[in-house]
């Protein structure tokens, strides 16, 4: 999943003005933050094989659960803050790319949308994190 970090924006590096040193230094702390999150996503997925495998998984169904919604929490929050940067980088952009925004505000489209899918990710974890997925859910599935 892209994450639409600020690739191809403003490539101009010389002279950088403080507005983006700090939003190059924000991208690079989420960007560690997104490996956390998907430290935590290699984790569950792992957990997931070993219960289809027949072996003993690492967290109950509950917790696993549970640890997913808090996971994609965090990506959501990552993202809300990519989308900050992004509409910021507009206005950098604007001012040292002689307002040549084009490419920044394609970066700012992009995290939108991910911001879109992210939560709407959210609203189908949050939606079935205590729903105890038997064999009538799998006959009258709700889509």
């Amino acid at each position: 999943m892209k994450f639409s970090l600020l690739t191809d924006v403003n490539r101009n590096t010389e002279n950088p003005s403080e507005e983006e040193q700090f939003l190059v230094t924000v991208q690079l702390i989420v960007a560690v933050a997104f490996i956390v999150s998907w430290l935590v996503n290699a984790i569950l997925t792992y957990d997931l094989y070993l219960k289809k495998t027949g072996k003993e998984p690492i967290f109950d169904d509950d917790t696993a659960s549970k640890i997913g919604t808090y996971n994609q929490c965090y990506t959501l929050a990552l993202i809300i803050i990519i989308v900050f940067i992004n509409y910021n980088y507009i206005q950098v952009s604007k001012e040292k790319e002689n307002g040549d925004v084009n490419s920044a505000i394609g970066q700012f489209i992009v995290s939108i949308l991910t911001l879109a899918a992210s939560t709407l990710s959210l609203s189908i974890l949050l939606r079935n994190l205590n729903k105890q997925f038997n064999r009538n859910d799998l006959e009258n599935s709700e889509i």
